[in-house]
């Protein structure tokens, strides 16, 4: 699934104070044991710190820091802002937000970090592009595509509720 959202702040935030993925309402039906659960959580936090991987509880969520995972970044002037119906939106933010931030990698590793990001803010003056894009997932027909095993049926997982992506 690829998404892009485009638009200005209302007011100034914290890129560590935003997130997207999928929150559930209720428990999940397949949800593994919470110590089961935590552990899978600490492995997944070495790898990307600013993941909340929370599958156990009774909202279960997996969100993470969109600063730090959207595939590309762009940040315009209003006007200067890119088609978002584009096949490709550029990484553009080192003007904004510093060299040290110039390419995708060097963005993701450290707005990917809650306490990198939280030194970082999201201004009302500029126009914010994020495009994301999961080919592990089909939210049309609940389905996820794990390497070696294949396709995966979810929905029995998470009870039958709906898959969402929310920011």
């Amino acid at each position: 699934m690829q998404t892009v959202i485009q638009g200005r702040f209302k007011r100034p935030i914290k890129m560590s104070d935003l997130y997207v993925g999928s929150v559930f309402s209720k428990a999940l039906a397949g949800a593994p044991p919470p110590a089961m659960s935590k552990i899978m959580e600490a492995v997944i936090r070495r790898i990307a710190p600013g993941l909340i991987f929370d599958l156990s509880s009774d909202q279960p969520k997996i969100i993470a820091l969109l600063a730090g995972t959207a595939q590309t970044m762009s940040i315009d002037r209003p006007g200067d802002e890119p088609d978002i119906a584009s096949p490709a939106i550029e990484e553009n933010v080192a003007h904004v937000l510093g060299a040290g931030l110039s390419t995708e990698k060097k963005r993701k590793k450290i707005l990917g970090s809650p306490k990198e990001a939280e030194s970082y803010t999201f201004d009302t003056d500029h126009v914010y592009t994020f495009h994301t894009y999961d080919e592990t997932m089909d939210y049309g027909r609940g389905t996820m595509h794990l390497p070696v095993y294949g396709e995966c049926d979810i929905k029995p997982m998470i009870g039958n509720q709906p898959l969402s992506l929310t920011a």
